[in-house]
C-alpha cells in the first residue's frame, strides 16, 4: 500500500478566500487552492503523492517543515501566475 492512501484528503470551499482549499490532516492543512473543486482535489492527490511520508517518520517536526515547503512553493507558483498579489499578506485565490 501507498504512504499516500494513509491521508484522508478533503477539499471544502473557503468563505474566507471565496476559493476551494484542499488539506490532508496529518500532512498538510491549506496545501493547495483554487476555484474548481475537481482541479482542487487533483492537485492535493499529487501533493499528497508526492510528499506522503512513511508512518515511522511522522514526526511533528518533519511534518511542519514539509507543510511550510509546499505552501511557499505554491504561492511562489501563484505570484508567478499572476493569481496572488506579490504581498505576503495576500489572501486573493
Amino acid at each position: 500500500m501507498k504512504e499516500s492512501t494513509l491521508y484522508a484528503k478533503i477539499v471544502e470551499w473557503s468563505e474566507e478566500d471565496q476559493c476551494f482549499v484542499g488539506s490532508a490532516p496529518g500532512l498538510l492543512y491549506g496545501g493547495c487552492h483554487g476555484s474548481d473543486e475537481k482541479e482542487v482535489f487533483v492537485e492535493l492527490c499529487q501533493i499528497v503523492e508526492d510528499h506522503a511520508l512513511p508512518p515511522r517518520c511522522t514526526t511533528s517536526a518533519r511534518v511542519i517543515t514539509l507543510w511550510t515547503t509546499i505552501i511557499v512553493n505554491a504561492r511562489v507558483r501563484l505570484r508567478q501566475e499572476g493569481r496572488i498579489g506579490s504581498s505576503p499578506s495576500s489572501r486573493e485565490c
